[in-house]
């Protein structure tokens, strides 16, 4: 497997699982099984508004998708609406900043914040579903080595904070905190 597809694969599952926690975390928090951990939550969205947003989804748009457009116009349509996912994306994660303010200052403001944390997650798993299903799935048959070397390159700098070997980028160390700060079973705390 190209390097570029194992690193992008890898980022889809870490963010998957922190997504999927940071959903199950606020239903639970949000339901009173547990005490709000808002330095937790924090955190969370803060790799949520930096890894994806600043390091995976620009490198999508600026090399994947445009290689695969130079081989086949066939999947514009399916790159648009990811492009445009993208963006929605930003927004997504800006209210949901603004949504854990809410709740810090009002605790009636919980549930809200639940239910946007349960919408990200969904939304941000039908995203990784259409990339993997839609254009990933397609890539072998698309492109050509020396497509392969410009993605394996650009994404490998990219060093996922789960399975880089050395975990010392500010990412990597905010997804360790998240890890050990999460209470089972989303993490080990």
């Amino acid at each position: 497997m190209h390097v570029g597809l194992r690193v992008i694969r890898d980022e889809h599952r870490t963010l998957a699982a922190v997504v999927d926690g940071l959903s199950v975390l606020a239903q639970r928090m949000a339901g009173g099984q547990d005490r709000p951990d808002f330095p937790l939550l924090e955190a969370i969205i803060a790799y949520i508004e930096g890894f994806p947003a600043r390091l995976h989804h620009p490198k999508e748009d600026s090399v994947l998708f445009p290689a695969v457009q130079r081989r086949t116009r066939d999947l514009d349509d399916t790159i648009a609406e990811l492009h445009r996912q993208h963006e929605e994306d930003y927004e997504r994660v800006t209210r949901l900043r603004a949504g854990l303010a809410r709740w810090q200052a009002d605790p009636a403001e919980a549930a809200a914040f639940a239910a946007d944390a349960r919408d990200y997650a969904r939304f941000t798993m039908h995203h990784m579903t259409i990339e993997e299903s839609r254009i990933l799935h397609a890539l072998p048959a698309l492109l050509t080595e020396e497509d392969w070397t410009e993605i394996d390159r650009a994404f490998d700098a990219n060093q996922d904070p789960m399975t880089a070997p050395e975990l010392t980028s500010d990412y990597a160390k905010l997804f360790q905190r998240i890890v050990l700060l999460a209470p089972a079973p989303v993490g080990l705390g």
